[in-house]
Parts: C-alpha cells; structure tokens; sequence
C-alpha cells in the first residue's frame, strides 16, 4: 500500500492505494516537523503503508521549484522516523489539475480545505503507480 503526499506549507495533501488512489483527509502543515511526522506515522500505520511517494515539484523548465530544498529535508525527516522508503515523484500543476478536475465536476469546493491538495496528491500518486506498471 502507498501514501502519497503533496506537501504543501499551509496543507499536506494526503492519498492511499496500491492500484486506484483514494483521497483521504490532508493534514494542517503547522511548520512543527515533528508534529507533521508524528500525524503522518499515524496514518502509515493505520493504512499498513509500505512506501510512501512525495510530490517533488519542477518548473516547466525542467528544474526543481523553489519548495524542494525543504520538501528534500521533511522526507529524510519522516524515513528517519518512519523507517518507510520515501520515493520522489517529479510534479507540475498536480494542484492546477485538481483544481479544474473538481470544477469540472461542477463540485463547490472551499481551498481551504484541504480537498484540492488531497486530490493532487492521489493525482502524484497515481503518475507513479502508472509509471511502474508500464
């Protein structure tokens, strides 16, 4: 089973699933790595998580977003603490897409919720398992 993660600084976006990912409830970046971790570790365990894939942002040029440094530094954190594989996944516009996925949809959506980030990340989520598979 995977998590994946869209991390973001005021919210992490969170999804589970081994095949079909499946958003499930994101959780308040409050800038306390340990705090975020301790959340995080709770949720590998609740699902049996056995790799976790993070969202690694790049610009359309081709070179890493200006977030990667610390993005970089809170997935040593959490397989420090978690003893679980982090895998990066290259993104771009993961937020764009879930954004115009929900209106689309005609769905209301509040972005401060959460929801959108959740989406995205079932969206780094499901690039990677597609990217095993084929």
């Amino acid at each position: 089973m995977y998590l994946g993660i869209d991390y973001g600084k005021k919210r992490i976006g969170l999804a589970v699933g081994a095949i079909i990912p499946k958003p499930i409830e994101p959780i308040k970046n409050t800038g306390d790595i340990v705090f975020v971790v301790e959340k995080i570790y709770k949720i590998i365990q609740k699902y049996e998580i056995d790799k976790v894939v993070l969202g690694l942002p790049y610009r359309s040029q081709g070179e890493e977003g200006t977030t990667a440094p610390e993005i970089k530094k809170f997935a040593q954190y959490l397989e420090e603490k978690t003893g679980i594989e982090i895998i990066f996944e290259p993104e771009q516009f993961t937020t764009s897409e879930a954004t115009m996925m929900l209106e689309r949809q005609g769905k209301k959506f509040d972005v401060r919720s959460g929801e959108i980030d959740s989406i995205a990340a079932a969206i780094i989520l499901e690039q990677y398992i597609n990217s095993q598979s084929g």
